[in-house]
């Protein structure tokens, strides 16, 4: 949120300095080869200046500066090659248009994110009180869980296991935190091909006992590789409806191994940054 707070307040000066210096009216062509956030902000991100009582708020306090854009006109065009965003997490060939006339603003989005292609597309009216009612749709194709974890250096979790996205919302609001409260609309995410589980996540699974123990061993005897520290990933599919800020599912979260299938059930409020959730887990072979 500190680094989102301090963005906002770069962006809302620039955008005063900008439309007051030409009367209300942008036209911007901009492109770069390569933005580090982390050079960018380096006091942001070294954790030295994090306040450790400070609640640990995503969207409150985000501004979406529609009392700013009411009543502008403007063009404007962004390609960045590679954004660094945390670690080695990059975004890759953003191209981003918007065009704003008339209190209604046009959003398109195209870019490569941890190997895959990632389309969003947003129409949005402008009140003149800064209140913001907006639809959205967007795809994602070939996502890789595995790349993704790397890229923040999350070890022997995931590897590979592509995924594709795709919603389409509405909400309103003056802020972040008032559009995650209204936002309405179904998301679908499912997986397009295997992955693994490593030693981290299936540790996790099972835990560590003796049963699991006493499992483990006698595969070893059995088998030239010792693959009990690894579990295939068949499929995951989630199919959920968010009505105004709250994605409840009872069978629309779902994961299916060689080993085990599991099945997500309860709530997820954005607005209120909350979940409340309970993992099914059903083995599918014996000891």
């Amino acid at each position: 949120q500190t680094v989102a707070n301090t963005v906002s307040s770069v962006l809302k000066s620039a955008i005063n300095t900008v439309f007051n210096f030409i009367g209300g009216v942008i036209n911007a062509d901009i492109s770069a080869n390569i933005i580090d956030l982390k050079k960018m902000f380096p006091n942001l991100f070294d954790g030295k200046n994090e306040d450790k009582k400070r609640k640990k708020n995503v969207f409150k306090d985000i501004p979406l500066f529609g009392e700013f854009l009411y009543g502008r006109t403007g063009n404007v065009h962004i390609e960045i090659d590679n954004l660094i965003v945390y670690r080695d997490m990059n975004i890759r060939d953003v191209d981003l248009v918007v065009k704003l006339h008339d209190n209604h603003a046009r959003i398109d989005v195209e870019t490569v994110f941890a190997g895959g292609d990632i389309n969003i597309g947003i129409d949005a009216d402008i009140a003149s009180d800064g209140n913001i009612v907006l639809q959205s749709g967007a795809k994602g194709e070939d996502i890789s869980v595995g790349q993704l974890l790397q890229e923040i250096r999350v070890h022997d979790f995931i590897s590979d296991l592509p995924m594709n996205f795709d919603f389409y919302v509405r909400a309103n609001g003056k802020n972040l935190l008032q559009i995650m409260q209204t936002i309405t609309g179904p998301v679908h995410v499912y997986s397009v091909g295997s992955g693994y589980a490593h030693s981290a996540l299936v540790t996790y699974i099972y835990g560590t006992d003796f049963l699991t123990d006493l499992r483990h061993n006698i595969q070893d005897l059995f088998s030239s590789e010792k693959k009990h520290n690894q579990i295939k990933i068949s499929c995951v599919a989630v199919n959920v409806m968010l009505r105004d800020g709250v994605a409840e599912t009872q069978n629309g979260v779902a994961v299916e191994t060689n080993a085990i299938n599991m099945r997500l059930a309860g709530d997820l409020d954005l607005g209120g940054e909350e979940m409340h959730l309970a993992l099914t887990t059903v083995p599918v072979r014996g000891l």
